[in-house]
């Protein structure tokens, strides 16, 4: 049985597909590793409903949205002010929430993580999303 993931990113990750490495200069590497603990955790609140957790596989958008968040978090330990809205920290602040808006999407089941292996489920299978009633205006007025 394969080991289970319960951090979906590392430290290489970071500084290959998040901020900056000028932007990690200061920052210990224990702080690091923290904020990808903790953006793990937050991923499962979400997932949790969905997946049976921990996951034996993950996929690269599971990693990348973990970096989007620890990248928030790590920007935020080191004094980022998230009200500054330069060009560099309006793409941190954009790939935060679009990160959450992803995972609640996932949480209410209209979107799945593909390639991903929960600790419930054989190798082969994924959760069925629960498709939302379709609604237009434009059904109001059919006759």
């Amino acid at each position: 049985m394969p080991s289970p993931i319960t951090v979906y990113a590392t430290l290489n990750d970071i500084i290959n597909a998040g901020i900056p490495a000028a932007a990690l200069e200061n920052v210990p590497t224990d702080s690091i590793n923290e904020c990808l603990v903790n953006a793990s955790s937050e991923i499962d609140s979400y997932l949790a409903s969905t997946y049976t957790l921990p996951f034996t596989t993950i996929n690269g958008v599971l990693t990348q949205k973990c970096v989007n968040l620890a990248s928030w978090y790590i920007l935020n330990t080191r004094g980022f002010d998230p009200g500054i809205r330069m060009a560099k920290d309006a793409t941190v602040r954009m790939a935060y929430e679009d990160t959450i808006r992803f995972l609640e999407r996932i949480a209410m089941r209209k979107s799945i993580l593909v390639g991903v292996v929960d600790s419930g489920s054989p190798a082969d299978s994924n959760p069925t999303p629960v498709a939302a009633p379709f609604f237009s205006p434009w059904n109001i007025y059919y006759w």
